[in-house]
């Protein structure tokens, strides 16, 4: 897939993999200090962040951090923020990156984060209107989660193939069908 200019520099992300986590700037001095709380870790701790960052190409210092916001997320979770949580993992990093590809002007970035929002607004009408189904579905804001970060994740473009399996073929059609009557 091609890039979509969200990488900023390569101390911004752990390799030259054109989908590996870019870090934004304003983060960069937070970072350096959780690296340097990092390498303050016992040896045993930091082999096993290691061994994460070459899985997940994330560097050690943001999953670290990861970790250790992940207790605090759950707290607000269970604490009724599942809704403000689920929007804005939905809703931020999705924002920041379509802002950086209108910035660019590639066609790629525009299209790749234009289907993600018609994914997005399409899932909020379907929930307002199935309301009362959403409300009875156990753990339904993990789940949407879940969702919208397979929708906007750069390995797996969710939203790329929902628009262009299940919309496309029955929105897209049905508007080309009445402009061109």
């Amino acid at each position: 897939m091609a890039s979509d200019g969200s990488e900023k520099s390569a101390a911004a992300t752990p390799s030259s993999d054109p989908v590996a986590v870019a870090v934004p700037d304003f983060m960069q001095g937070l970072l350096k200090e959780v690296d340097g709380v990092v390498a303050s870790l016992p040896p045993s701790v930091q082999d096993i962040l290691t061994k994460g960052s070459e899985q997940t190409k994330v560097q050690k210092s943001v999953l670290a951090l990861g970790v250790a916001l992940l207790p605090v997320l759950l707290v607000l979770y269970f604490l009724g923020g599942a809704d403000l949580l689920v929007n804005l993992v939905g809703f931020l990093w999705p924002a920041m990156q379509s802002f950086k590809a209108i910035e660019a002007k590639t066609d790629e970035g525009a299209r790749r984060w234009l289907s993600y929002w018609v994914v997005y607004g399409s899932l909020s009408i379907v929930e307002t209107l199935l309301f009362f189904v959403v409300n009875m579905i156990p753990y339904y804001p993990l789940a949407k989660m879940a969702f919208l970060i397979y929708c906007y994740h750069p390995k797996l473009n969710g939203a790329g193939m929902i628009y262009d399996k299940v919309l496309k073929p029955f929105v897209v059609s049905k508007l080309v069908k009445t402009h061109s009557e």
